[in-house]
């Protein structure tokens, strides 16, 4: 999932975008020290925290990626995030088949559907 968050990131993701609690990604990941029995959660816990803090951050010094700005794939992306084209996906509270991710001719940045 921290793959999956950096290409998100990377490709312009809202950071600020919230859920229908209100609540921002960041305000999401649970408390470290809820995990100190499970291996490697406090560390990936951590860096997660520190990717969306530094993301929320690094938009005003331009440090993100404008979408469309790279020729990265959209398999590449649906690498990063453990998915592949024909997989099944919740989007919202819609179950659906993830039949396209890639470049459009009707809008910038990478597009999935």
């Amino acid at each position: 999932c921290l793959g999956a968050a950096r290409v998100l990131l990377k490709f312009g993701a809202d950071v600020d975008a919230t859920d229908d609690l209100g609540r921002r990604a960041v305000e999401c990941i649970p408390d470290s020290s809820s995990f100190e029995l499970v291996p490697d959660a406090q560390d990936l816990i951590n860096k997660m925290t520190r990717l969306l803090s530094e993301g929320l951050e690094g938009r005003g010094r331009g440090t993100l990626m404008k979408p469309g700005s790279s020729s990265i794939s959209g398999r590449t992306i649906l690498q990063a995030m453990g998915l592949k084209l024909n997989d099944r996906v919740v989007v919202g509270n819609k179950l659906g088949t993830l039949r396209f991710c890639g470049t459009t001719e009707f809008a910038t940045g990478m597009w999935a559907g």
